[in-house]
């Protein structure tokens, strides 16, 4: 086998890494990630910045796009190396961009 087919063989570092340590591969690739706790509490990791903040919607930029989260009484309880908090009652979570759906201007 030459040095060319070995190399063609070989898996992008991200996706290997993903498999060798069974995590998701768009959490090593600087994907975002959304874990809901019940109906009052949310944390998103990997937001880059708050873009709108109201009560009833808060819109985080993620990599690829916008996590939109609408509700009521909601607050952003921590913001801290790219994991936001929010607390209060949480209706719905809408993801924009990747397939160009909703997708804002960079």
């Amino acid at each position: 086998m030459n040095r060319k087919t070995a190399k063609e063989g070989r898996r992008p570092l991200p996706e290997w890494l993903a498999v060798r340590l069974d995590i998701p591969p768009d959490l090593v690739s600087g994907g975002f990630r959304v874990e809901l706790r019940g109906r009052h509490a949310l944390t998103v990791h990997g937001c880059i910045r708050i873009g709108a903040y109201t009560p009833e919607e808060i819109t985080l930029a993620v990599r690829g796009g916008d996590v939109i989260i609408s509700g009521e009484r909601m607050v952003c309880t921590s913001y801290l190396a790219g994991a936001v908090g929010i607390d209060g009652r949480i209706d719905c979570i809408r993801l924009t961009g990747e397939n160009g759906e909703g997708r804002r201007e960079e």
